[in-house]
């Protein structure tokens, strides 16, 4: 499922933004990119919860790439004296 169904799930950019307190220009970048970033996920889970809403089955079938992953950090090898 993807990030734009499970705002759905709230009613929308602006109910949701209220529900879980997010800014809605969040939520907003979230419906344009199809995307939720994986750091607001216990919020979002929270919020729904709070207000009756079950998004299990929408964050179980949702595809990884839906979530936002944080960008790692390239590995500091080290400097090579020979």
């Amino acid at each position: 499922m993807s990030a734009r169904n499970i705002i759905k799930l709230f009613g929308g950019i602006k109910a949701m933004a209220k529900k879980a307190g997010i800014p809605p220009g969040s939520i907003s970048n979230w419906w344009n990119t199809d995307r939720i970033p994986h750091w607001r996920i216990d919020a979002i889970e929270h919020a729904a919860a709070a207000n009756g809403i079950d998004i299990s089955t929408a964050l179980a079938a949702q595809p990884d790439a839906t979530l936002s992953q944080p960008k790692s950090k390239p590995k500091n090898i080290g400097s090579t004296h020979v």
